[in-house]
């Protein structure tokens, strides 16, 4: 019994170590930054809708969050609180892809007016980037292109191929860890059994020697 309440609370302690993320992100739809930008680009050609995250419509921070749901990771659907959700990388040639980029406009440069997602950077730091646009749906921008000229603001890395790779590594990891732990927990009870049942044997030879008559030669 006692085996059975620390095993007990130690698959617990596991499992609520990777519950959510490590889970979602583990049977998540996409495994790596290129399969989760292989599906924002199907969403190509589909229309904007103010609030939208997918799959029939999208705004800009609703592409973002449908984006790394695929990846099993929740991000902020607020495009500021996106803005400010991980370390900023300043220098677009240190963009990679996968990684968010927000853009002011010329009216209100500390604003952030628009998001995307990186596609591709090119060697002089000029990118192409996946948005929404209102009159125009899901499409694939240029940082060179008029409005977003001049207006590169900062990216954030949600998170790096190595990153999942590693989550889901650990993931596995526990849950073998947790199928040898019922291993041994199953070859311990088949060992009490098997010293429960000589003790039985033991107990029985005493009580049936101790209660046959004596014979004396």
């Amino acid at each position: 019994m006692k085996c059975n309440v620390i095993l007990a609370a130690a698959l617990v302690a596991c499992t609520s170590a990777f519950a959510g993320t490590r889970a979602d992100v583990m049977n998540a739809p996409c495994s790596t930054i290129d399969a989760m930008m292989a599906t924002v680009l199907k969403q190509q050609q589909k229309p904007y809708a103010a609030g939208a995250s997918g799959e029939d419509a999208y705004d800009n921070p609703g592409l973002v969050t449908y984006a790394f749901r695929q990846l099993g990771i929740d991000v902020p659907s607020d495009q500021n609180a996106l803005g400010s959700y991980s370390k900023k990388i300043t220098a677009p040639k240190k963009m990679k892809r996968g990684d968010v980029v927000f853009f002011s406009n010329s009216l209100n440069p500390k604003e952030i007016y628009m998001t995307g997602i990186v596609q591709h950077i090119n060697e002089d730091g000029t990118f192409n980037f996946v948005c929404v646009l209102p009159d125009r749906g899901v499409l694939i921008a240029s940082s060179t292109d008029p409005g977003f000229q001049g207006n590169f603001m900062h990216a954030i890395r949600i998170v790096s191929d190595e990153q999942i790779k590693d989550i889901r590594g650990g993931y596995q990891k526990d849950l073998a860890n947790i199928e040898k732990a019922k291993a041994d927990l199953e070859k311990a009870k088949q060992e009490v059994v098997k010293s429960e049942n000589k003790l039985r044997d033991l107990e029985n030879e005493f009580i049936k020697g101790n209660t046959a008559q004596l014979k004396i030669k």
